[in-house]
C-alpha cells in the first residue's frame, strides 16, 4: 500500500478494500512508508502528521482479518537526486545517515503502536536499490554501512525482520546482478529481499526476466535469505522511460500477468508480491482493475480454496 497524503482512507474504503484483499486470497500487507517527506500516516511527534492517519487503522484491519503487515519507513522524495552518481560519494554517505536517522526516528515512534497489533510482521525499508547507483566499490560500501547500521538499530528497538527492495535497469550481465546483491545480504543481515520485476515500467522484458530472477535466487539461497519476486500489476503508458510526460499507468491484463507470476513463481522463495493491488487490481481502481481483479480471481478460484496455485499466486499486496 502505497500511502500518500492526497488519499482518504476511511473506515468504509478500508473495510471495502480488506474484502476485496480477501477474495484475492493475500496472506500479507506491506506498507510502503510510514512517513514521505515530512508528513507522517501515525500520530506522530518527530514529523507532521496528516489528518486522520491510517497506519493503525490499517493494522486494526489487518489483525481482524487475520493478515500480516510489514510497515515501511521514512521514504525521501528526493532520494533518487540525491544519490545520483554525479554526487560526491561524502555527500551520499552524509546524506545516507540523514535517512538512517528520519527511519529510525519513525520506528522509534511506531514500536508501541506496532507492538499492540499481532498483525506485525517486521519493517521494510523504503531506499530501493538499483543496479546503476551501487556497483562502483566505493559506493557499494557507503550502502552496505547504511543497511547494516539501519538493520542492527531496528533490532535492538524491536526484534523483527528487516525487507529491502530493488530492481534491475538491466545495467549489467545476470552474473554481475547475482554478485552484487549476494555481497549486500552477506553484508548486512537483510532478511528479505523483495525484488521487482521491472516488467510494468519497461525495464525488464518477459523474455529476458526470467535471467535476472534466477540470478536473484541464487544470491538469496547462497546466503540464506528469502526472496519474494514483486510483480509489477501496471503498464507503464507515459513517464520515464516511456516518455518525458508525467508518470502514467494502467492496470495490465491477465495474459501478461500470468506470465509474470510464472517468472515470479520460479524464482520466489517466500510467495509472490504484487505492486500495487489498490491502484490496479481492485474493483474501486477504475475499469481495467475491475478487469484483473474479475480474472485472476478466476483464475485462482482454486487456490483460494487451498489448492496448489498454479501458474502462481500473489501471496502480498505492495508498493
Amino acid at each position: 500500500m502505497q500511502l500518500s497524503v492526497s488519499q482518504q482512507w476511511t473506515a468504509p474504503r478500508l473495510n471495502r478494500l480488506f474484502l476485496d484483499f480477501k477474495r484475492l486470497g493475500l496472506s500479507t500487507i506491506i506498507i510502503q512508508r510510514s512517513v514521505v517527506g515530512t508528513k507522517a500516516f501515525y500520530a506522530s511527534h518527530a514529523f507532521e502528521s496528516m489528518q486522520e492517519p491510517p497506519l493503525e487503522a490499517i493494522l486494526q484491519y489487518a489483525d481482524e482479518f487475520g493478515l500480516t503487515v510489514r510497515v515501511g519507513l521514512a521514504e525521501d522524495p528526493e532520494f533518487w537526486d540525491r544519490i545520483k552518481l554525479a554526487s560526491p560519494p561524502d555527500e551520499v554517505e552524509t546524506y545516507l545517515r540523514s535517512l538512517r536517522e528520519r527511519s529510525l526516528n519513525a520506528a522509534r515512534e511506531l514500536v508501541p503502536v506496532v507492538s499492540r497489533h499481532r498483525s506485525f510482521g517486521g519493517w521494510f525499508v523504503t531506499e530501493e536499490v538499483d543496479d546503476v547507483n551501487w556497483l562502483q566499490a566505493e559506493r557499494r560500501v557507503l550502502l552496505h554501512e547504511h543497511l547494516r547500521d539501519l538493520a542492527e538499530t531496528l533490532r535492538s528497538e524491536l526484534w523483527a525482520s528487516v525487507a529491502i527492495s530493488g530492481f534491475s535497469n538491466a545495467h549489467c550481465a545476470p552474473s554481475t546482478l547475482e554478485a552484487f546483491w549476494r555481497d549486500i545480504v552477506d553484508g548486512t543481515g537483510i532478511d528479505l529481499v523483495l525484488f521487482q520485476d521491472g516488467i510494468g515500467a519497461h525495464k525488464l522484458e518477459v523474455a529476458s526476466a526470467g535471467q535476472y530472477l534466477a540470478a536473484m535466487k541464487r544470491a538469496a539461497i547462497g546466503s540464506g535469505r528469502a526472496l519474494s519476486v514483486v510483480v509489477e500489476l501496471f503498464d507503464q503508458v507515459a513517464g520515464p522511460p516511456v516518455s518525458n510526460a508525467p508518470f502514467r499507468a494502467v492496470a495490465t491484463g491477465i495474459d501478461r500477468l500470468t506470465q509474470q507470476l510464472s517468472l515470479a513463481r520460479d524464482a520466489s522463495t517466500v510467495g509472490i508480491i504484487a505492486f500495487s493491488v489498490p491502484d490496479y487490481m481492485v474493483p474501486g481502481a477504475g475499469p481495467s482493475a475491475l478487469q484483473l481483479f474479475t480474472d485472476y480471481t478466476t483464475l485462482t478460484s482454486g487456490v483460494i480454496k487451498g489448492n496448489d496455485p498454479k501458474p502462481g499466486a500473489i501471496t502480498a499486496v505492495r508498493p
